[in-house]
């Protein structure tokens, strides 16, 4: 990484995984279910990032994840996202990475030091409209929040702060 420029953004840890329901199930045998796992990557300088990766799990108890390529890609900034630490941002997955090959960097001010303890949950809405929601912790080196990650293709994430009463930590 280091002769290459890379930031190796799991050199630390991988932990805290969330594993839910992957919104495409096409193809899968009877009994299988086609997944997506959240994983909390600590990288260099113990700066907390959200990684993903897909797999089947199978009615034995057996998975498989599948491959990833050498190189991960970060999530990019909408241009229409406020850039305001106190807003939420949308962010886009590059259409030409998969998603086992994504990853979600601090990008807001209070997010700079991490995105952290993210659990994924599965809203069904109705009539197959699904939504996967993901409270976490954002550190900013020097304060915290709880924000929330939503998505409902793994394509295009918003990152929100918490807002109310219920929300203060």
């Amino acid at each position: 990484a280091f002769f290459c420029h890379e930031y190796t953004y799991s050199a630390a840890a991988l932990m805290n995984p969330s594993i839910v329901p992957h919104p495409d199930q096409s193809g899968c045998r009877s009994g299988a279910v086609r997944f997506v796992m959240s994983l909390r990557a600590v990288g260099e300088g113990h700066i907390s990032s959200i990684a993903f990766r897909e797999g089947i799990a199978y009615d034995d108890g057996s998975f498989d994840l599948w491959p990833q390529s050498a190189f991960a890609t970060s999530v990019e900034l909408d241009d229409e996202s406020m850039h305001d630490c106190n807003s939420a941002v949308t962010v886009h997955r590059d259409p030409e990475s998969t998603l086992s090959n994504t990853v979600i960097f601090p990008i807001t001010e209070q997010q700079a030091n991490g995105l952290e303890d993210r659990r994924m949950v599965r809203f069904d809405h109705g009539g197959g409209d699904f939504e996967w929601v993901g409270p976490y912790t954002a550190y900013s080196g020097s304060s915290i929040r709880s924000e929330l990650l939503r998505t409902r293709d793994f394509r295009s994430f918003d990152l929100a702060p918490f807002e109310g009463m219920a929300g203060r930590n």
